[in-house]
């Protein structure tokens, strides 16, 4: 691919029609839109649910014991992340909220709906306790949260002015208060006027965090002491943070100072309970802590995606896209069904899952590279089905261009396995494409194993006996722009239907296009060329891009790739006009043979 920036080469793309000709092409998922923010799509999937969800509590040693508010009413749960639903009640009457212990997915507290008493179940809803006396009618408790002892819980208890209109009411104080008893009896932890919410360990029953108008505090002795905890950067007043805390280590923990903020924040994690802070600018989102790793953890956002850390929050990667209206704000929590991961939560009513499992990362269409090794490169494309079909762009032992393709392969957590082919056919420029022509041979395998969504390292065993293993990363090409001509994103592979057997691979980022055609030679050989430095304006209404064409010699991947061999040729220009977000023109004049051919985005 041709780094614009500093007049190297790197090149990179894909082999869009070869899917049909390997014999995986498919129908293209129908929730794939290609606006900007979700030219990834989303890889939110309905559930099979009963009933229509209104809010959603998770909780248990994993997570996976979900308690549903079906709008209209009724309560429900379920033991296992969501496939099964069962109605229940708390003493025959409805709940203003459900708390799950962290180490018994069966012990519940909840306070009645109608009586305003707090009660106790052990068996996961079929019988309940009353604890203590009713509260107030001029009170309200919230945050009500289970320690790693079931019998040590936390509440939040306001005052409300009865003077006004309820829905409008702000709470006059609200005070923390803890329970030894379970719930039998409370005492006051905290200030009125401090409006906290307590973060009990689920690991050590004596820590306790607490969030509120006076900062960040922590206890070692179940809130009968207090100390700052010291992150900075962060406001004095933590009204609605975010707090998760690491289902096995006490001394892991992450923070948000400003959940709703997905524009201006960051991500804040501890290893060493909270003396000091890793900083990762991150939007704000909710927070969860997984439910069979230590230090692995999510943060879902409302606007950009949703993230996932495996080293106590060092580094995170993204693994659902940007949408416009995004599920992610509402995520209940992340559960465990037979060892697989799975994001749940409620949408417009209805119950919603993303599956992290295989493939679990927001990859999209996107040229790839190693930046000291500038000359060959890939193109992986990522749907949100996790259909993945990689193009490597590489050098045979002449010396001349020649790509191969993963056409599909299979995910095994983050790494990406495939067979390698290689295909020939009839001549492409100055001659009609005859896909009849086309022939495929496996010639190896390859392997991308991922750390993150924009870092990997590249394998491949070649048939001749060559292997290697190279890094990768995400090549950024042309500067960013605040304002881009077009909304649209037009990254993606591109074909003929008709000519089944080439194709193009377009890379979009703000204003700039990469695109490379994955074609013939004269003698049917394969063969690539880019247009690497192509600009989308809007001409006459229409978006198009246009650039200059090459192509290139380099060493094989049989030796050690040295750089400076790589020799490039201008063999002409090419323009792409894009009539709608999905049909584009492809003009061009390239070994001074004319071509104008019409092309779509390839289904697979």
């Amino acid at each position: 691919m041709l780094d614009v920036q500093r007049n190297d080469w790197m090149l990179g793309s894909f082999l869009a029609a070869a899917l049909c000709l390997l014999g995986t092409a498919s129908a293209v998922a129908a929730d794939s839109p290609y606006s900007k923010f979700s030219e990834q799509f989303s890889r939110w999937k309905s559930h099979p649910e009963q009933g229509a969800y209104d809010k959603i509590v998770s909780g248990g040693p994993d997570g996976s014991t979900l308690i549903s508010f079906p709008y209209g009413g009724g309560l429900m749960r379920s033991f296992d992340g969501g496939v099964a639903w069962q109605s229940f009640t708390v003493e025959g009457q409805g709940a203003q909220d459900v708390a799950i212990a962290p180490r018994d997915s069966r012990l519940w507290y909840a306070y009645g709906a109608q009586d305003r008493t707090l009660h106790r179940t052990t068996d996961g809803g079929i019988t309940w306790s009353a604890r203590g006396d009713p509260i107030a009618s001029d009170r309200q408790a919230f945050g009500v949260a289970i320690s790693a002892d079931p019998n040590v819980i936390y509440r939040t208890l306001g005052q409300v002015d009865l003077n006004c209109d309820f829905n409008e009411c702000a709470f006059k104080t609200a005070t923390l208060q803890r329970s030894t008893d379970a719930g039998a009896s409370w005492q006051d932890i905290g200030a009125p006027q401090d409006f906290q919410r307590a973060y009990p360990s689920p690991v050590d029953p004596k820590l306790v965090f607490a969030l509120g108008r006076n900062g960040f505090q922590r206890s070692l002795d179940q809130g009968t002491t207090w100390t700052t905890v010291s992150v900075p950067g962060i406001p004095q007043s933590l009204l609605g943070a975010a707090l998760a805390l690491d289902r096995f280590d006490s001394a892991i923990a992450y923070f948000v100072a400003n959940p709703a903020d997905s524009f201006s924040t960051s991500v804040y994690s501890t290893r060493d309970g909270g003396a000091s802070w890793n900083v990762t600018l991150l939007p704000g989102g909710r927070l969860f802590a997984d439910g069979a790793q230590k230090g692995r953890a999510y943060l879902f956002t409302a606007f950009f995606g949703a993230y996932e850390t495996r080293d106590a929050g060092l580094g995170w990667a993204k693994v659902e896209p940007s949408v416009y209206t995004s599920v992610n704000a509402n995520v209940a929590g992340v559960v465990l069904r037979s060892g697989r991961r799975f994001a749940v939560g409620p949408y417009f009513n209805t119950l919603r899952e993303l599956d992290l499992n295989d493939g679990a990362l927001a990859l999209a269409s996107d040229l790839w590279w190693n930046p000291a090794e500038s000359g060959w490169g890939i193109t992986i494309t990522h749907r949100a089905s996790t259909q993945t079909f990689v193009t490597w762009y590489t050098y045979d032992e002449a010396g001349n261009p020649v790509w191969r393709v993963i056409p599909g392969g299979t995910w095994s957590d983050r790494t990406f396995s495939g067979d390698l082919y290689e295909t020939t056919a009839s001549r492409y420029f100055g001659s009609a494409f005859d896909p009849s022509t086309v022939t495929r041979r496996k010639v190896g395998t390859a392997q991308i194993s991922f750390d993150s969504e924009n870092r990997a390292v590249f394998s491949y065993q070649l048939a001749s006996g060559i292997s290697g293993s190279k890094r990768v990363e995400r090549q950024l090409f042309g500067p960013s722009v605040a304002l881009p001509a077009v909304q649209e994103s037009y990254a993606d592979l591109w074909w003929n239907a008709a000519e089944s057997g080439w194709g193009i691979a377009i890379n979009h980022q703000g204003d700039n296009v990469f695109a490379t055609w994955f074609a013939y030679d004269a003698a049917g050989r394969p063969l690539w060329v880019v247009m690497p430095d192509a600009k989308v304006v809007v001409v006459g209404g229409v978006p198009t891009a246009a650039g200059d064409v090459y192509t290139t010699r380099g060493p094989s991947a049989s030796v050690p790739f040295d750089p400076s061999q790589v020799v490039r040729t201008k063999v002409g220009t090419a323009s792409l006009a894009f009539i709608a977000n999905d049909q584009a023109v492809l003009s061009s004049t390239v070994f001074g043979l004319g071509e104008r051919r019409v092309i779509t985005r390839q289904p697979f």
